[in-house]
This record gives structure tokens, sequence and C-alpha cells, in this order.
């Protein structure tokens, strides 16, 4: 499910490329945005992000739109926890017309981290970027500032360290017990793909307007599915440990063997062979020169969209009776139905 994550960024992230502007920059002013509270106009432990969107929307992350007031970042990434869904990580996006003027950039930036007293330590992780802490590397609470620069391009991962490892306790179900009521389903509906939406210039102008809504629309409801599924299968794993019919350790071997099994792989195949599809599609589409092409690739990229969310959300339903299964193999009992 990871992979369908990555997939769909993936095309999103190829899609809307942003276009580059000449900055002029203050080091201190970029890295003073990343504080205790938040970073580009956003906020820790928030639910929401605040100001406009790009467009784009990943399965646990929003980018939006900055006002000027943040030159020369120009959008950033707000993402959030898994199944809490607070904000924990803000990243800012600076493009320039060169990569010169991003190099100066990203040395004026550091020059002020590397002077901030609020950073007790950093870490050099590559050659184009460097990690600033308040507390540490390896600690739970605290603020980590990522700064990096590739070409023409700067981005400034500002995170809440406690969110963060909250979030990475969600992803391992280790905010769920036996005793965590059974997660309920989303109320909510895989959105249809219109037939034969190109057919007129009338009809290609209308799905073209709406072509990126409805594309946010089909993620959206593969973010919620995919959120659901991954909390029931990890209220299933506390059941079972909670009847004793497994130790966490035999659950994580569990779910590796799933990774052998031929009908599981198979969905799994399904599922990235139309993403692929749909990666191909988008590109297509931003690269079209004229309507009736870039209205037949957004089509295909809708329809291979709804393919991956339809074939990924079986293959939840084949996990859950593989679950099931190996409950009653081991002499115990585990409704999903």
């Amino acid at each position: 499910m990871q992979r369908l994550g990555a997939a769909i960024a993936m095309a999103i992230a190829l899609a809307w490329s942003g276009a580059a502007a000449a900055q002029s920059v203050n080091g201190a002013q970029m890295a003073g945005q990343c504080t205790a509270e938040g970073a580009f106009g956003q906020s820790f432990g928030a639910e929401r992000a605040s100001g406009g969107a790009t467009g784009m929307a990943l399965m646990n992350s929003q980018f939006v739109e900055l006002p000027a007031s943040f030159a020369p970042f120009s959008e950033a990434e707000v993402v959030f926890t898994v199944r809490s869904r607070r904000i924990h990580t803000i990243t800012g996006i600076a493009r320039f017309n060169s990569e010169a003027e991003a190099e100066a950039a990203y040395d004026a930036a550091v020059e002020a981290l590397e002077n901030d007293q609020r950073f007790v330590t950093s870490v050099q992780e590559f050659d184009d970027g460097i990690v600033f802490y308040t507390t540490g590397p390896d600690a739970a609470t605290g603020l980590k500032a990522d700064i990096s620069f590739s070409g023409r391009e700067i981005t400034y991962f500002c995170t809440d360290q406690a969110l963060l490892q909250r979030t990475m306790d969600e992803l391992a179900g280790r905010d769920i017990t036996a005793d965590t009521a059974r997660p309920t389903p989303p109320q909510i509906t895989l959105p249809d793909v219109p037939a034969n939406a190109c057919a007129t210039a009338e009809g290609r102008t209308a799905f073209l307007a709406g072509f990126e809504p409805k594309l946010q629309e089909i993620m959206g409801y593969g973010g919620e599915i995919n959120r659901y599924n991954e909390t029931l299968m990890h209220w299933a794993n506390a059941q079972m440990i909670a009847q004793g019919l497994w130790t966490q350790e035999e659950s994580q071997q569990f779910a590796i063997q799933l990774l052998s099994n031929p009908e599981f792989m198979r969905h799994t195949e399904v599922s990235m062979n139309a993403a692929m599809r749909m990666i191909a599609s988008v590109m297509a589409y931003s690269e079209a020169t004229n309507d009736s092409t870039r209205c037949a690739q957004a089509h295909q990229a809708l329809v291979s969209a709804h393919e991956t969310i339809t074939s990924a959300r079986t293959q939840w339903v084949e996990m859950g009776r593989l679950y099931q299964a190996e409950a009653q193999r081991r002499g115990g009992t585990l409704s999903l139905e």
C-alpha cells in the first residue's frame, strides 16, 4: 500500500511542476520560518492546512500556495500523522532561475541556522543538505530543521519530532490495543469517471476544467479507504495478540510472508500496473499541446486512478481474508466482515 501512495505521489509531483522566479533572499528570514509552533503560516498539531491548495494532495499530505511574504518560498507541503490527522512536518519549496541562485540562498540560510542558538546540533547528511536539531537526532521531542538544495530548488523541512514519533507509532499500530474500538468504515463512495467526455469540443472544455478536482476526489477516496483498512488490520492484529493466537514477532513474520502469497501479490501487481498507467497519462497530459490530446490523457489518468484504487481495495479484502483464515488455523476467531 505504501508503494501505491508513492506511485500516486510521483504522478502528481511530475504533473504540476511550478515555475521558477528570481528572488532576493535573506538567509535569516529563510531560516527563521521554522519555529516550535510551525512554519510557513502552518501550525503543528492542526487538523487541516491553511491557505490555497495548489491542486496537489497525496495520501497524507497537502500542498498549499504561499503568499509573497514567504518569498523565496512559493509553496509548502503539509504532512499529517497517519490516523490522528495532525500536522507534523511542513516543507517550504523555493525555486530559482539558476542553480547558482539556489546555492547562494542555501548557503545564506545554512549560515543563519548555524548561528541560530535554538539548534544545539547538526548533521551533514549530504553534500547539499544539513539537518539541525533543538534536541538531537534520536530525541522524541524538539524541532528538526532539514534544508537542502538540488538544481534550482531549495526544500526546507520543519518537523515537530514528538508528532513525527506519533505518526511512526500509528504506522506501526502501536496506538491500537485490544481495547480500541473497532474502526468504522468511512461513509464515502468512489467517484465515477464520466464516459465519452472528450467527444466534443464543449465536452473537452468542461472535462478538462474539472479534471484536477476529479482526480483529487478519487485520490481522496483512496486515501480514506487506505487509512481505514490499515487501522482495521492493526485492530485485527491487536485482537489476535489479546487472544494469545500469536506474538507481535509472529505477526510481523506473517506480514512478511504475505509478500510470497501468489493471490495477494497478484492484486498488488494489478494495482501497481494501473498506477504506472496513471503516471504515464498524467505526464502525457501535462506535456500535451492541444485539448484533444490533453482530454484523452486526462480521461485515461482518471480511469487508471480508478483502477488503482479499486484493485487496492480488493487487495485489502484479500488481506482481511488471510488474517481471518490464520486466526481460525490457530484456534481463534476473527470477524472483519
